[in-house]
């Protein structure tokens, strides 16, 4: 005979997965407040064993979602170990090159690599197996099935430490009629000079009736006191580190774990000022707990972690999406670095900014975009001189200056600031190989913000995608004025004008070759 019961709900998330059971035959008893806490805790490790399950399942849905993008890719995908031995290639291989991949098992391809490009190869392999932080991009010849040669380009990411990897990953795609256009781009450069030569570019309890702090594995208590558990306190709402586009969310959150006193799972993601003027990426989860004598208690039991990196991550895989989106629907580099700009926005604070290239001579600087909140009128291109941007173009360097290093740097004849003296600066060049094309530079005059160390790290993560974009669309761009060029200047020549190939075929020709001869264009191919 059962004398006392106690049931507890096994939830995962919002949903009921079961119930767990406790019974006294015995006697009767009424269960405290402290054995309903652990045998709640239990129902949480049987939820969380089940959760674990779902997850296991879902990750192998995944797996196969994966699986069939890879098989129908349009890319190459190849896992190499670290010797660099071939321990993966994606069935596109076959399609892409015509080899099959039971012609190579798990031998290195360098035998259908161009033997010219395949020392930098293997220095992009060495330099990415010896740096897991960086991607490495390459630029190689492969030679296909039938015997000829195709453009492939391949980014090199060191996953060694990652355990279900244990590889290099390398992406390569074949990039031959991309590497046709800037042939044919030289060709026709060449074309136009030739002729020009003869005719005039981101575990702690808290008691919500007493707004303090139970319980917390923060060794000081300093940071969970300072940075979340305020974000439970009705007196303390309007708390300044909570970044002020987060406050209305957190509100929110905090509002419905008050209403909602029962145990669940609640999520809220925040940016908290963690130190200094730094805003970091929290994620805060927490379940809560009604109980005690008097059944008034309500305490919460949370896990916060600091989510930076990952909302980062995000962050800069999107605006190098949007970078690349804007380069593929735009249709000039001016609108490019309009879209640029509003992109990098995103990712950092952009009170003033500009792009500066310089010409091939570092004779003139030319500003094609410019935004200041203060010197309203800065032109548009000026002389080769002293100044902040030729400093960084020389160096070779991102900055990050605060006034008093800008001040400093000045005094010592380092450089010149134009203008107003700002009193943060970040700038870092826009690097492709071993070229530079130009750079970009934020800046501030408020006394409330500094760039910092890690604004320049994520600058400098986007800087060479932001640069091999800009080229990318300023060589469209001239191969388009080039061809027009090109066909205006061969339409204008007197008299009759051909090119002819080596095996005695046409290639082009102007209008008066065709009125001389009489023959149509048809007719003269």
């Amino acid at each position: 005979k059962i004398r006392s019961l106690l049931f507890l709900p096994i939830q995962i998330g919002n949903r009921l997965s079961g119930i767990l059971g406790f019974d006294m035959c015995r006697e009767k008893r009424s269960w405290n407040y402290n054995e309903i806490i652990v045998f709640q805790q239990l129902g949480n490790s049987f939820a969380s064993a089940l959760y674990r399950r779902e997850t296991e399942l879902r990750l192998r849905e995944s797996e196969d979602r994966f699986r069939s993008v890879v098989q129908n890719a349009t890319d190459l995908i190849t896992i190499l170990d670290e010797r660099g031995y071939i321990k993966y290639n994606s069935p596109s291989f076959e399609r892409i090159t015509g080899h099959s991949n039971t012609d190579w098992g798990t031998f290195i391809i360098s035998e259908i690599i161009h033997p010219s490009d395949l020392n930098k190869v293997l220095r992009a392999f060495l330099i990415a197996r010896d740096n897991p932080a960086g991607i490495q991009r390459v630029e190689f010849r492969v030679r296909k099935l039938d015997g000829n040669y195709a453009y492939f380009e391949s980014d090199v990411s060191n996953l060694l430490g990652n355990p279900s990897i244990k590889g290099l990953v390398v992406n390569s795609r074949d990039i031959s009629e991309r590497k046709a256009a800037e042939i044919e781009l030289k060709e026709k450069q060449r074309f136009i000079t030739s002729v020009s030569k003869t005719v005039p570019g981101i575990l702690y309890v808290y008691n919500m009736d007493e707004n303090r702090l139970v319980y917390t594995n923060d060794e000081s208590g300093k940071r969970i006191r300072e940075e979340f558990t305020p974000i439970f306190s009705l007196q303390q709402m309007d708390i300044p580190h909570i970044h002020p586009d987060d406050l209305e969310k957190v509100k929110t959150f905090q509002s419905k774990v008050r209403n909602e006193a029962t145990t669940q799972d609640c999520t809220v993601e925040y940016r908290v000022k963690a130190s200094g003027k730094e805003y970091r990426w929290h994620q805060t989860r927490v379940n809560v707990f009604s109980g005690g004598n008097n059944g008034n208690v309500n305490e919460i039991l949370g896990l916060v972690q600091d989510i930076t990196e990952r909302k980062q991550s995000e962050v800069l895989q999107n605006t190098i999406y949007r970078i690349t989106d804007t380069a593929n629907r735009v249709g000039s580099v001016d609108e490019l670095y309009k879209g640029i700009y509003d992109a990098l926005g995103s990712l950092i604070t952009l009170d003033n900014f500009y792009f500066a290239l310089s010409d091939r001579s570092k004779s003139t600087l030319f500003f094609p975009f410019v935004i200041d909140t203060v010197n309203k009128n800065l032109k548009k291109k000026r002389k080769y001189t002293n100044g902040l941007t030729e400093f960084i173009l020389d160096g070779k360097k991102a900055v990050v200056f605060n006034k008093k290093e800008l001040d400093e740097r000045q005094a010592a004849g380092d450089f010149k600031v134009f203008g107003d003296c700002p009193k943060s600066v970040l700038g870092i060049p826009l690097t492709i190989g071993d070229s530079i094309i130009g750079v970009i530079v934020a800046y501030t005059y408020r006394d409330d913000f500094r760039y910092t160390m890690e604004h320049k790290k994520l600058l400098q993560f986007v800087g060479e995608q932001i640069a091999l974009t800009i080229h990318r669309k300023q060589t469209e761009e001239l191969l388009e004025r080039e061809k027009t060029f090109a066909n205006a200047l061969i339409s204008s020549l007197p008299g009759i004008y051909c090119l002819i190939d080596e095996d005695g075929n046409l290639l082009r020709w102007n209008e008066n070759f065709e009125l001389i001869s009489g023959y149509a264009p048809g007719e003269i191919r």
